[in-house]
């Protein structure tokens, strides 16, 4: 069983990078949910003042990344400050989305505004690896089994980094991706979607690496 933060037993505290989170309580139960942001751009000033909060200093590069066309919803487990290794995880329910239904598990966050993540999206059907940098994404590595995962329903998501090794998978499915990162992970961890999606989180674990 995963060793779950303070923050799992409870609405964690967010910074929000980009997009418009929040920490509702839905069915008695407080949850992490992102809603459509689509054409609404993000004030450099709060992005300045998120990565203060997170980093204790003002990256241009971040900024820049987070203000970009291309920059996705993102937000930061603001209690975490550091993971390099371990297990990270997260229930997840896809609500909506006008061209696809995402959630991911971000990780490797520097002060820079790069980061790599694990996300399940209902277009591909698939667990894949992506980086985001200069104000884009590329694929890492895609997983090769493809499912649909239900609307409105809760799955769990997890990311295991050991040393330079990622896997991501769909717990309790054949929904998997495994890769070897060229470094070693070191950064922040949070939540990723498109922006034209609705998701909600729960039940969010930390499970650092054994020493």
């Amino acid at each position: 069983m995963l060793a779950r933060q303070d923050a799992g037993a409870k609405a964690p505290d967010l910074v929000a990078v980009v997009g418009r989170w929040s920490e509702p309580t839905i069915d008695g139960e407080r949850v992490v949910r992102v809603e459509p942001s689509d054409g609404q751009a993000q004030a450099p000033a709060a992005i300045d003042a998120a990565a203060t909060r997170l980093f204790k200093q003002t990256d241009r590069t971040f900024t820049a990344n987070a203000a970009a066309p291309g920059a996705f919803s993102l937000a930061v487990l603001s209690n975490v400050p550091q993971f390099s290794g371990g297990t990270y995880s997260a229930r997840f329910k896809l609500v909506s989305g006008a061209s696809d239904q995402t959630a991911g598990l971000v990780f490797n966050l520097r002060p820079n505004g790069e980061y790599t993540y694990v996300r399940f999206n209902t277009k591909d059907g698939n667990v894949a690896l992506w980086r985001y940098a200069n104000g884009a994404r590329e694929v890492i590595a895609h997983g090769t089994e493809h499912k649909p995962l239900p609307l409105g329903a809760w799955h769990q998501l997890a990311v295991t980094v050991t040393g330079t090794k990622v896997s991501g998978r769909v717990v309790g499915t054949t929904l998997t991706v495994e890769h070897d990162l060229k470094s070693p992970v070191s950064g922040r961890i949070g939540f990723w979607t498109k922006r034209d999606s609705e998701t909600l989180f729960k039940d969010i674990a930390v499970a650092p690496a054994k020493p």
